[in-house]
């Protein structure tokens, strides 16, 4: 269990703890218990209304349960416990929904998260598949406008390195993972380009807002701009 989760637990059941606690003390102090389950009914359903209507059927039931027993509580308080017990427990079932949609569906990325967006997984080589084409076409121009060589292009970070490595491309990261990795000084950018091993860098891509490293700010600064339109079909 990842301490994230165990964390959920923790504060869901001090919660429960503290609505008991509330409870206790009279009846007029189990307002704030069935504020917070309406409360967080409104968002439950405001947050599966935004994921395209998610589990609309199960809407009215929430609603129903749920309502029920926040009317229990305050209106029969011998059995304000079992009411919260139930809102609280028909409230776990979205996130219990969502954590079990991991097991069903692959999830391609670095954080594995849970939702109904993953039922359609739009991802292959690690980018978006309507991407992939921009890749190719990216080295297709490269290629052809350059005597063979050691790299076919350099790029801002390993993100964007990646998937052109698995298009077969010979690609390098000037910056590491995260951009800024001093894996390359201009200096030693500068003889590869002289000994013919590389001649194109492509900076941009994933993580180059954290603002690259010495050799990729050479490159900003030094090297002459391949507008877009020359090597990117427009898409049809």
């Amino acid at each position: 269990m990842r301490e994230a989760d165990l964390r959920i637990f923790q504060l869901t059941g001090a919660g429960a703890a503290a609505f008991v606690a509330l409870g206790r003390r009279g009846r007029r102090h189990l307002i704030l218990p069935a504020a917070a389950l309406t409360a967080t009914l409104a968002v439950t359903l405001l947050l599966l209304r935004r994921e395209h209507h998610y589990l609309h059927w199960l809407w009215p039931i929430l609603v129903g349960i749920v309502g029920g027993a926040v009317l229990m509580m305050l209106w029969q308080p011998r059995v304000w416990r079992t009411a919260i017990a139930v809102g609280l427990g028909t409230l776990l079932v979205v996130p219990a929904i969502y954590s079990a949609t991991v097991w069903e569906v692959p999830v391609n990325g670095t954080f594995p998260t849970a939702g109904p967006y993953i039922e359609d997984d739009t991802e292959a080589l690690g980018i978006p598949t309507d991407q992939i084409p921009l890749y190719r076409q990216l080295l297709v121009y490269v290629r052809a406008h350059q005597p063979p060589s050691r790299w076919d292009v350099l790029t801002q970070g390993a993100t964007t390195a990646a998937p052109l490595t698995l298009l077969g491309g010979r690609v390098a990261a000037l910056g590491g993972y995260g951009t800024i990795d001093p894996v390359l000084e201009p200096r030693g950018l500068a003889a590869r380009v002289r000994r013919g091993e590389v001649r194109f860098v492509a900076l941009g891509g994933g993580y180059a807002s954290n603002g690259g490293n010495a050799a990729s700010t050479a490159v900003a600064h030094a090297c002459t701009e391949i507008p877009s339109p020359r090597w990117r079909r427009p898409r049809a």
